[in-house]
């Protein structure tokens, strides 16, 4: 993460559906400006895997964005993971935070091997417990994506997003460009749909039920 810049790429044209960029390929839509995100690399060098974790928060209370800042910080340095800091919307359009966190989960994907993201809300209370366990699980699964379930209501959202394990795939860019774009083009959704949650769920189901099919 050489570069501390997210850069947000406006489409050329707009139409109901967005095809996902091309593989490898990661187009956000739309944009404003390159907005710039902080990183801080533990001095005793990266883990093995590469291991980023992210937040994306804009707290009026300084002692509070300390707070937060401060507990990332502790357990970064304490595994040797790389944190990432975004303290500005992408795209003033989104009106909820949530969806801040996907152009700063593609931007640090491109330098790490996995990125782990944490809500603003949620703190690391044992900082001395890494997150290896869950990457093996995800070596053994060959798996993309770890999130965890939703316990208030699982038919509505079945999965909660503001923690949640990504790994460096192609998989990985495809699928998160995809829920970004997906309203894109639509105010109404954007200004209606409270976080990228439903698109994701969406976006989850659908793809299960085709595997299931076949």
């Amino acid at each position: 993460c050489s570069a501390f810049v997210l850069r947000v790429r406006a489409p050329r044209s707009c139409s109901a559906r967005h095809r996902p960029p091309a593989q490898g390929a990661v187009e956000m839509r739309p944009s404003r400006a390159d907005i710039k995100y902080h990183c801080w690399v533990p001095s005793s060098g990266l883990s093995s895997p590469a291991v980023t974790v992210i937040s994306q928060f804009q707290l009026s209370n300084a002692t509070q964005a300390s707070f937060v800042t401060n507990n990332r910080l502790a357990w970064a340095a304490a595994q040797r993971y790389r944190y990432c800091e975004l303290g500005v919307r992408p795209d003033q359009l989104r009106q909820s935070w949530a969806w801040a966190r996907i152009p700063l989960l593609l931007a640090t994907l491109r330098c790490s091997d996995y990125v782990v993201h944490l809500d603003a809300d949620a703190f690391v209370m044992r900082p001395e417990w890494g997150v290896e366990s869950y990457l093996r699980q995800m070596q053994e699964r060959r798996a993309s994506l770890l999130v965890t379930r939703d316990y208030l209501d699982l038919k509505r959202s079945p999965i909660n997003f503001g923690v949640h394990i990504a790994r460096a795939t192609d998989w990985t860019l495809r699928f998160f460009s995809e829920i970004y774009n997906m309203c894109a083009c639509d105010s109404a959704k954007l200004l209606n749909w409270p976080a990228e949650q439903v698109p994701l769920t969406a976006v989850v189901c659908r793809r299960c039920a085709c595997d299931s099919a076949k």
